[in-house]
């Protein structure tokens, strides 16, 4: 909690014999980064296992298997049990192979013919109309035979070269037929009319049986190919979930087989460099110690200074663990900085729920992440990996809506808790109508402090990074120097800017205003010493920090203006005109908040992510480290009994 896991570097050494007892061991426990070994006098990088070569090449058929019968995962798998895998696979491989061969080399040579049968009938459909065999017209020694679409009718141009010619009509498509000897001016005649030659096809058939010869061909040939299309379905049916499975399975095991080439191996050793939890230690050591089929131990080492960072495993209360995703979405936190899942598991919920404020629309949102609706539309979209824990996240900001809804008597717009009960707390009086004009003032003021909380809190956190890397004085004085500038800004601030807006101007004798001067100057000072220039840099970017945190409300109220607009101005007047202005103007309350939540959704939810990565991730957060990823596997499809 706030801190990732302790990790320790280990050499995992044992004799070869033990190797692949080693390996499984690695997989099972899930809990060995290994990092690649790098060649040294001694060891040279290891060899797959023996298995190696028959796994992939199973795997590979497997998979073509799976491609020919376009095999997709199951959305209810069944598990298979290993044992069951390992017994059938051989057997059931042969027989789909053979199978799906044959069909495949069937269906392949009636679409290939089918393909032949559609471009013959395609070729022979412009000449439907002629009644006679199209190939006497290729067999005349004498007469030119010049076919093709063009503009208008050429009789006239004809009978200019010659009495002596023939013509006939189907659909677009002119045949004339001429003496060779005019075969030329007839061919430029046509030209000047566009003329676009089509070849006659070859065929001894008159076109209007031919074409129904080939429909009806055609149409066996679709039967056949369709049979063939519903035994390789039926054989996909039947082993859908064992291909499934079995490319689970064949997939770990190559996986397994061939991670010793990320070890060290000698002739009779094998060495494995890899970061472990530092609190199982002892229980990994006994693990491997147990290994019977040959000598493994395992000692830590320590990392020389230069070498790569341990990696990073988030360790977080179960109910901030969706916040990691977001983490993820930036960057892992480095290996000793604060891990801010924890912070932002109480502040994003807290600008989400102050933004969007409603009952109605938290409710919404709720029943939507409840009822699994968010989650199918977020696999709709191609973002299932992030389903589950924008889910999680959302299900937190729609409680936070709820209450603020209660606090602010909204309702997808309405005002109504209001007139049934009312309480004052710290001298607010509750419910609080953040859209009237006289609570803008009193919103923003609000929305500045929550602004100066986050930001301390980022200098704090910051502080203890700092500490930790560099040393109490260096964090005393970078972040705690800014911790100061931010204190003394916001004294100044809320001593001058009532003066300014009363005309009054800026009193430099208000002790206020004096404390905040001299606050803001030892602060600068302070960071000055350890950050030079880039303090002053940086300076004017705290005023933008903590203005940015106006939008909390800026959000808020632009979603009460549309909320009001289709209430108002849209449906409550046509409901009120009666009849069919009933219908309108429900549809428009539908319609209308419909959008309003879409972007309530989206843009609560932008804007909380924008106040934490550019406003409090700048204050204390470098990030930039690696995921923790061990040796493992995930079963879906399979189970070890």
């Amino acid at each position: 909690m706030l801190k990732t896991e302790r990790m320790t570097r280990v050499l995992v050494m044992g004799t070869m014999d033990a190797i692949r007892e080693t390996v499984d061991y690695l997989y099972g426990t899930q809990s060995f980064h290994v990092v690649d070994f790098k060649r040294d006098e001694v060891h040279d990088i290891g060899t797959p296992l023996a298995e190696a070569n028959e796994a992939s090449a199973k795997l590979l058929k497997m998979m073509s298997v799976s491609s020919s019968l376009d095999v997709e995962e199951p959305s209810t798998p069944q598990k298979v049990p290993v044992d069951k895998i390992r017994r059938e696979l051989d057997a059931a491989l042969t027989h789909m192979e053979l199978e799906i061969s044959a069909e495949m080399h069937a269906r392949k040579g009636i679409e290939d013919l089918l393909s032949q049968k559609k471009a013959m009938l395609a070729s022979i459909s412009p000449f439907c109309e002629l009644d006679f065999r199209l190939d006497l017209l290729t067999h005349l020694t004498s007469v030119a035979v010049l076919s093709g679409r063009l503009r208008g009718n050429p009789e006239g141009d004809l009978k200019a070269i010659t009495d002596a010619y023939g013509m006939f009509n189907s659909q677009d498509i002119t045949v004339v037929l001429i003496g060779k000897e005019h075969a030329e001016p007839a061919m430029k005649a046509l030209s000047a009319r566009g003329f676009a030659e089509v070849k006659i096809p070859q065929l001894d058939e008159v076109p209007a049986d031919a074409m129904g010869r080939l429909n009806r061909e055609i149409t066996e040939l679709e039967a056949k190919l369709a049979e063939v299309e519903g035994r390789l379905g039926k054989l996909k049916t039947a082993n859908s979930q064992f291909i499934t499975a079995a490319l689970e399975n064949l997939t770990i095991e190559a996986n397994k087989a061939e991670a010793p080439l990320r070890f060290g191996t000698a002739r009779f050793t094998f060495l494995i460099d890899a970061w472990v939890p530092t609190r199982q230690m002892e229980t990994l050591r006994k693990g491997l110690a147990g290994i019977r089929s040959g000598a493994v131990d395992m000692v830590p080492i320590a990392a020389e200074e230069g070498e790569d960072s341990p990696p990073i495993l988030m360790d977080n209360p179960k109910a901030a663990r969706p916040m990691q995703m977001l983490l993820e979405m930036f960057s892992l936190p480095s290996y000793n900085e604060i891990d801010p899942a924890l912070f932002m598991f109480v502040t994003f919920p807290l600008f989400y729920g102050l933004m969007l404020g409603d009952i109605g629309y938290g409710v919404v949102i709720l029943i939507l992440v409840l009822s699994g609706g968010l989650t199918k539309l977020m696999n709709r979209l191609g973002m299932s990996g992030g389903a589950p824990g924008l889910n999680k996240i959302l299900l937190y900001c729609s409680i936070s809506s709820i209450i603020f809804g209660f606090l602010f008597d909204e309702i997808f717009g309405f005002e109504i808790l209001g007139h049934y009960f009312s309480f004052t707390l710290f001298d607010i009086h509750f419910p609080v109508h953040r859209g009237e004009t006289e609570m803008v003032a009193p919103m923003l003021i609000l929305c500045v402090w929550i602004g100066i909380g986050h930001l301390m809190l980022g200098y704090i956190a910051g502080f203890r990074n700092v500490w930790v890397q560099h040393g109490l004085k260096h964090a005393i004085l970078e972040k705690g120097g800014w911790c100061l500038i931010l204190v003394g800004l916001t004294l100044f601030a809320f001593s001058a800017m009532p003066r300014l807006i009363s005309g009054e101007g800026i009193q430099f004798n208000d002790p206020q205003a004096i404390a905040g001067i001299a606050l803001l100057g030892t602060g600068v000072a302070m960071a000055f010493a350890v950050e030079g220039i880039n303090t002053l840099l940086e300076l004017p970017g705290l005023s933008g920090n903590l203005l940015s945190y106006t939008r909390i409300y800026a959000i808020g109220l632009s979603s009460i203006g549309i909320a009001l607009a289709f209430n108002e101005n849209l449906a409550m007047p046509a409901i009120e005109s009666g009849g069919f202005g009933i219908i309108i103007g429900v549809a428009v309350l539908i319609g209308g908040h419909a959008l309003n939540l879409a972007l309530g959704i989206i843009g609560p939810l932008i804007q909380t992510l924008r106040l934490h990565y550019v406003e409090f991730f700048t204050k204390f957060y470098k990030g930039g480290g690696i995921k923790f990823n061990p040796l493992r596997y995930v079963r879906k499809h399979t189970k070890e009994v």
